[in-house]
């Protein structure tokens, strides 16, 4: 059996659920505190899941976040 596996549907579903449950906005808005993007560290649900989805797609090297013109994060 190979060591790496192309991952489930299911899977997928799973790591973008994970990448948004903790997106700053989401932990933001469920500690009641208000949101703000401001004082975000690691980028909105919506952000990070975008990100997985490019990384997942077109692999690691097209998540420089840095290079990328008008990111946010």
């Amino acid at each position: 059996m190979p060591y790496l596996q192309t991952p489930t549907p299911q899977q997928i579903n799973d790591a973008l659920n994970a990448a948004e449950t903790v997106g700053d906005d989401h932990i933001q808005q469920e500690s009641g505190g208000g949101v703000n993007p401001e004082t975000w560290t690691h980028g909105s649900s919506e952000q990070r899941a975008q990100w997985f989805t490019t990384g997942f797609e077109q692999g690691v090297g097209a998540c420089d976040t840095f290079s990328v013109p008008g990111s946010s994060l």
